[in-house]
């Protein structure tokens, strides 16, 4: 096990981290482009499932959320003998998956945390809200791509 800083993001039941096991200068932005390929990829298989339906039938898009977080964590192989898996644990990966649960409170499919923004500040962001997660008594400055 290593500390380490790294950029996640956690979206409907999905981890992803960068800066383990290789160094990567820019995780925080390659965490960013991913979550907006995967937006896009979703796009686009709304799309391609509307196109199979006759014209007359119109179903909901599939909606996902993405919550991206950058910070320090604990990385490396956990877990017993039976089981265990290379991952990542710590207050930045808790952060990550709480922004990903406020998405629908928000109507955002990405929200992201203030460490990102701060890393990765190439990119436009619009500030959303100041949110309290679960578990911290001091609010989280949130964004989305602005």
């Amino acid at each position: 096990l290593r500390s380490s800083k790294a950029a996640m993001f956690a979206f409907d039941a999905v981890m992803a981290f960068w800066n383990a096991p290789l160094d990567d200068p820019d995780h925080a932005l390659h965490a960013l482009q991913a979550a907006q390929e995967m937006l896009k990829a979703m796009e686009q298989i709304n799309l391609d499932l509307q196109a199979l339906l006759p014209k007359d039938i119109e179903i909901p898009p599939i909606k996902m959320g993405i919550g991206v977080n950058t910070g320090t964590c604990v990385v490396g192989n956990m877990g017993s003998d039976q089981r265990f898996d290379y991952s990542v644990l710590g207050d930045t990966v808790n952060v990550a998956s709480r922004l990903e649960g406020q998405c629908k409170e928000y109507q955002k499919d990405i929200l992201i945390g203030e460490n990102t923004v701060k890393v990765a500040e190439s990119l436009k962001f619009q500030k959303v809200a100041d949110i309290t997660v679960r578990g911290r008594s001091s609010s989280e400055q949130v964004y989305t791509f602005g």
